[in-house]
């Protein structure tokens, strides 16, 4: 014989399962958007990092260049 669960408690068990698949993509989301900001973050720096580099070296070809 096969025992039914009751309507209330199906229905609690389905919300609960509902909650934690929330709460397991929030927290996905949440560790690949900081995985894209530490990316981006580290893109940023490699373009500051290369501006600068440029910069210096644009002004070191412009302080040759003069008499």
């Amino acid at each position: 014989m096969v025992k039914r669960i009751p309507q209330k408690r199906r229905h609690s068990i389905v919300l609960f399962s509902c909650v934690l698949n929330l709460c397991a993509v929030k927290y996905f989301y949440r560790v690949l958007f900081d995985r894209v900001r530490q990316v981006a973050k580290r893109i940023a720096n490699i373009r500051v990092d290369k501006q600068s580099i440029e910069g210096e070296l644009f002004s070191a070809i412009c302080n040759d260049s003069e008499p």
